[in-house]
C-alpha cells in the first residue's frame, strides 16, 4: 500500500543552521544525513513521505533581556526562561534565513524544491522530492507593507503576522491588551 503524502506545517530548518544548532541537543550537520534526534532532514522526510514542509523563518535574534524572559516564562508557564529574543535586525536576519533555504536547494537539487508556483506543488506531491514552502514566523522583518511584495519575489509564500510579541501589524498571544489588527495590519 502506498503511503499518503504528508505536509509538515512547521520546521525551523533555517534557524537550525543560522543558530548553529545552539541549544537544540543535536549537532549541526549536512541536511542529507539522518541525524538522530534532529527534528527533520531529508532521510526522515523520505521515510515519512513528507512532500511539503512549511519551512519557517524565525528572524528574531537570541539575546538576554529580563523583561522578555519574564514575559515568555509567564506565557509558557515556566519558572525560568533564560533565552529571550529581539526583533532588532529582523530584515537582515530574514535574508540570512533565505540564503540557507536557497543553499539547501542548491546542495540537494534532486531532493529539495523551494515552492514558488503551483506547478512546483504538483511536482512534489507526485513524488518529486520535498518542497519547501517558505513561511515567515512573525512579520517583524516587514518595515513597510510593500515589503511583502519584495519578500514574495524572494520566495516567501506564507506569513504569520506575529510570534509571541506584538508587531506593528497586530497584537500577539502574549499581549498585555488584545487590540487585534492595527491599520497597517489590515492593509497587509
Amino acid at each position: 500500500m502506498a503511503k499518503l503524502p504528508v505536509i509538515d506545517l512547521h520546521q525551523d530548518i533555517s534557524y537550525y543552521y543560522v543558530s548553529g544548532a545552539s541549544g537544540l541537543g543535536f549537532p549541526l550537520a549536512d541536511f542529507s544525513k539522518d541525524i538522530p534526534g534532529r527534528h527533520g532532514d531529508l532521510p526522515k522526510f523520505r521515510k515519512a513521505s513528507v512532500r511539503i514542509v512549511f519551512s519557517s523563518i524565525f528572524c528574531l535574534l537570541t539575546t538576554l533581556s529580563p523583561p522578555v524572559s519574564k514575559q515568555l516564562a509567564k506565557g509558557y508557564g515556566t519558572k525560568a526562561y533564560q533565552r529571550s529574543y529581539s526583533t532588532r535586525a529582523a530584515g537582515s536576519t530574514f535574508l540570512e534565513h533565505m540564503k540557507v533555504y536557497y543553499a539547501l536547494e542548491e546542495q540537494n537539487p534532486d531532493s529539495i524544491t523551494i515552492l514558488r508556483k503551483s506547478a512546483d506543488v504538483r511536482e512534489v506531491m507526485a513524488g518529486g522530492g520535498t518542497g519547501f514552502l517558505v513561511s515567515l514566523e512573525g512579520a517583524y522583518s516587514l518595515e513597510d507593507t510593500y515589503d511583502l511584495k519584495l519578500l514574495y519575489r524572494l520566495g516567501l509564500r506564507s506569513l504569520q503576522l506575529v510570534w509571541n510579541f506584538d508587531s506593528k501589524y497586530c497584537a500577539s498571544c502574549m499581549s498585555k491588551k488584545d487590540y487585534g489588527l492595527t491599520g497597517d495590519g489590515e492593509e497587509l
